[in-house]
């Protein structure tokens, strides 16, 4: 017994992509890349039509690709211009939300707990 469907034009195309790009930043460790890449199919406008149910994952700590070349630049300055990136995004954020009232003077939404006192 079966269930029909409908029909399913073949893509014109398959390719596989990054989808997702974590990088974990633990304080004390070794920072680490992980690119999560599918494998989708394409219709002749460039429009998803299939896609594959298993993740590809690339992974990489930083120690790793930190001297390794990508084009004019190697992994290191890569994650640098990234966190630059994103220190400057998150000022802009800040600065937003402070001119909208949503946000202390000194930056933190949430207190910082003393550790020293907390410990006692």
């Amino acid at each position: 017994m079966s269930i029909n469907l409908g029909k399913q034009k073949a893509p014109a195309e398959v390719v596989e992509r990054t989808c997702r790009i974590d990088i974990s930043c633990n304080v004390g460790e070794d920072p680490r890349v992980v690119a999560y890449r599918e494998i989708v199919g394409l219709d002749g406008e460039g429009k998803l039509t299939s896609r594959a149910p298993d993740m590809l994952v690339v992974q990489r700590p930083l120690s790793k690709i930190a001297e390794q070349e990508f084009g004019d630049v190697n992994g290191g300055q890569i994650l640098q211009r990234l966190w630059d990136m994103l220190d400057e995004l998150r000022k802009e954020d800040i600065a937003n939300q402070r001119s909208n009232g949503n946000l202390p003077e000194d930056g933190r939404k949430v207190p910082v707990v003393d550790s020293k006192a907390a410990a006692d």
